[in-house]
C-alpha cells in the first residue's frame, strides 16, 4: 500500500523528513481558479505514484485555498 504525506505551507515540509508541499506533489498553481487542473504529465512516473496512492495524507489542509482542494479533486476526475 502506498500512502502519500504532504503539508500546505514550507515551514511544516522543514520539520517533514523528505516533505513536500501539496502544490509541489500535484503541480498546482500558486493562484487556482475554478478551472485549475493539476500540471502532472500522464507519461511522467509521478501520475503513476499517485494512481497507485491509496491514502493521502494532507496536513494543514484547512489552511488550503478552496480552489487547490478543488483542483486536486478535478484533476483525479479527468485521469
Amino acid at each position: 500500500m502506498i500512502a502519500l504525506a504532504t503539508v500546505t505551507s514550507g515551514v511544516a515540509v522543514a520539520i517533514m523528513p523528505g516533505g513536500r508541499t501539496t502544490h509541489s506533489i500535484f503541480t498546482i498553481s500558486l493562484s487556482p481558479t475554478e478551472t485549475t487542473l493539476c500540471g502532472i504529465s500522464n507519461q511522467s512516473g509521478q501520475v503513476e505514484l499517485l494512481r497507485k496512492a491509496k491514502l493521502i495524507i494532507w496536513d494543514e489542509s484547512p489552511m488550503a485555498k478552496k480552489f487547490a482542494i478543488e483542483t486536486i479533486d478535478r484533476s483525479s476526475e479527468v485521469s
